[in-house]
């Protein structure tokens, strides 16, 4: 028949999660590109994204640090970015960015702050590090995202700001 209301709730956060993903993925000012083509000009420091990012994620570190139950992770790779995506209950993505400088990290957070209701800075996680929370659907869709050197990784999921913290600081060990 239908699709139930809670697999409805996990399409559209899977979408804006995606979109948001993709968003961030287009070519920030200044940087080369159209639609798919993420060539960057030379000396940009953009570097491929890999699969590899993802093994940095697995699943069973993912779900202990999120309070989660998470199954095989998916990773989707495009320009600079890998998007590891946990199947499961409810929806989990890790994000890593390569190539990405303090501007464009907070041109992320301008957009988080334009898709979700809540967004304030978070001290203590690497370079900078801010948290979204977006609370009009359920299950509630939270997002961290912290800047370490030239990588941006971002956490979307339901767990708190205090178990993405959790995971955030054990994945910035390995970029």
């Amino acid at each position: 028949m239908g699709m139930s209301v809670h697999r409805l709730a996990t399409v559209a956060f899977l979408a804006l999660t995606l979109g948001a993903a993709a968003a961030c993925s287009s070519p920030a000012p200044g940087r080369a590109g159209r639609g798919g083509d993420h060539a960057q000009p030379a000396g940009s420091g953009n570097v491929a994204a890999s699969a590899s990012d993802c093994a940095k994620a697995p699943s069973d570190q993912v779900g202990r640090a999120l309070g989660l139950h998470v199954g095989t992770v998916t990773a989707t790779i495009e320009g600079p970015v890998t998007v590891c995506a946990y199947a499961g209950r409810y929806p989990v993505v890790v994000r890593y960015q390569t190539g990405e400088n303090p501007s464009e990290f907070e041109q992320a957070m301008r957009l988080q702050a334009s898709l979700h209701e809540a967004v304030n800075t978070v001290n203590g996680l690497g370079d900078g590090a801010y948290f979204a929370s977006y609370t009009a659907a359920k299950p509630v869709s939270n997002t961290l995202g912290a800047l370490q050197g030239n990588t941006a990784v971002f956490i979307t999921s339901p767990a708190s700001s205090g178990a993405e913290s959790t995971l955030m600081a054990e994945l910035l060990k390995e970029v």
